[in-house]
């Protein structure tokens, strides 16, 4: 449509609403016909919020839309209209979740262990099944496409007085424990901070049948290597997965 045409159509429909502002004046809407337009050509507005800004119900402001606006603003349907405001909607949700998510004390720390890996680190947005966005868990990125989990070490414990080494305590729900293929854990070791990266099918098979069947699997993570010789070995070796990065492209 070039500009003369579309000033002609315009004008046209400007001069039928106002000769028919009768005929919708029951509906209360006082807005002027410039105004209308305006709120109709922003199309990531849905036709609920432009009801509700002029003062009408959404049936009426479909119904003027339909009557004098649609031909003018390149036949956007009502129903199309509505799609495209909800898609505007998600994409803003998903970028404030993602802010929420880069905020996180741990972020920049993974992020550069992703980059030693040559992998992004992004934040992980879940879906359900109709394609609707979630509440992010702030435990979930994703490296690479991948989706992984990071467990911040929070507490630190002695197993008993006479014990000199420190344990960060991670608990992980039994039921979910395989929905990720690698757990971020990151630490500060002897005034250092570092990140045990570990595939889950290295962690499930350190664990004993007990403590899987439990609701919550309870990790304990060193803070401090031990050097000398142990009467009972752990059964995971936390070790050879410190800053493990390149285990995200094997993955």
């Amino acid at each position: 449509m070039s500009h003369g045409n579309r000033e002609v159509r315009i004008a046209t429909a400007r001069q039928l609403f106002y000769k028919n502002r009768r005929c919708h004046r029951s509906s209360t809407c006082t807005a002027s016909f410039e105004r209308l337009l305006e709120l109709f050509a922003d199309e990531t507005i849905s036709m609920t919020k432009v009801a509700a800004k002029i003062g009408i119900t959404r049936g009426s402001a479909t119904r003027l839309y339909d009557r004098y606006f649609c031909e003018l603003l390149s036949h956007v349907p009502p129903a199309e209209r509505r799609e495209i405001f909800f898609e505007a909607q998600k994409e803003a949700r998903r970028q404030r979740m993602a802010e929420t998510i880069r905020d996180l004390p741990w972020f920049d720390r993974i992020d550069a262990g992703a980059k030693k890996a040559g992998l992004v680190l992004s934040a992980h947005i879940p879906t359900d099944c109709n394609g609707k966005l979630t509440s992010p868990r702030k435990t979930l990125v994703e490296i690479g496409g991948m989706p992984c989990a990071v467990h911040p070490i929070r507490v630190a414990r002695k197993p008993s007085a006479h014990s000199d080494m420190h344990y960060g305590i991670v608990r992980i729900p039994s039921a979910s424990i395989d929905e990720v293929k690698i757990r971020l854990f990151p630490v500060v070791i002897s005034g250092a901070q570092g990140t045990f990266v570990i595939p889950t099918k290295d962690l499930v098979e350190g664990l004993a049948p007990r403590e899987q069947d439990r609701d919550h699997v309870h990790l304990y993570i060193p803070l401090r290597r031990f050097m000398g010789p142990r009467r009972c070995p752990p059964r995971i070796d936390f070790w050879p997965y410190r800053d493990a990065w390149h285990l995200l492209s094997a993955a």
